[in-house]
């Protein structure tokens, strides 16, 4: 059976459909990034086609971490405008709860607590402190997310973001 993921190029850039789990452990989340990038995100992925928000982030943690996770209720949703390798994004992010075995590694030095492969593509995943201050300065992405996880879970939210790098007004 072929996955179809909900990602589409268009004229003026790509729209991206992404499902992430927020993982917190003694006051740092969970970030993770293709080996070749520089950026970090939450764990997660592309929704696929037929599959509900909350069955892109349970396929994923198994697929990027190798464990099952208990995924809470939705808590935010970002509509995010960015520029990512030249090419500006429109991205519809649904953000969960997570909470991963005990068993799953925690170092709170910073280092890569597990690798692993989704597809042909090599991930490593870390620990960050749960301050914006710390999660910009690790190029944590999206820059929105990173001033809202202090409080993450309080409250249903929704977000709209643009980066400067967007172009305010510019809506081709």
């Amino acid at each position: 059976m072929s996955r179809h993921m909900i990602a589409y190029d268009l004229a003026p850039g790509r729209f991206n459909f992404r499902a992430a789990a927020v993982v917190l452990r003694e006051g740092h989340v969970l970030v993770g990034r293709a080996m070749r990038e520089t950026i970090w995100y939450l764990p997660g992925g592309r929704v696929e086609w037929g599959e509900t928000t909350r069955e892109t982030v349970e396929r994923e943690l198994i697929e990027e971490l190798g464990v099952v996770g208990r995924v809470g209720e939705l808590a935010l949703v970002i509509e995010n405008f960015f520029t990512h390798e030249e090419q500006r994004c429109h991205e519809l992010a649904y953000y969960y709860p997570a909470l991963l075995p005990e068993a799953f590694p925690f170092r709170s030095d910073g280092e890569v607590c597990h690798r692993g492969r989704d597809g042909y593509v090599e991930l490593e995943f870390k620990w960050l402190p749960l301050d914006a201050a710390s999660l910009r300065a690790s190029q944590f992405r999206p820059i929105a997310l990173g001033d809202e996880l202090a409080g993450f879970g309080d409250a249903f939210r929704h977000l709209v973001f643009m980066e400067p790098t967007w172009g305010f007004g510019d809506h081709e």
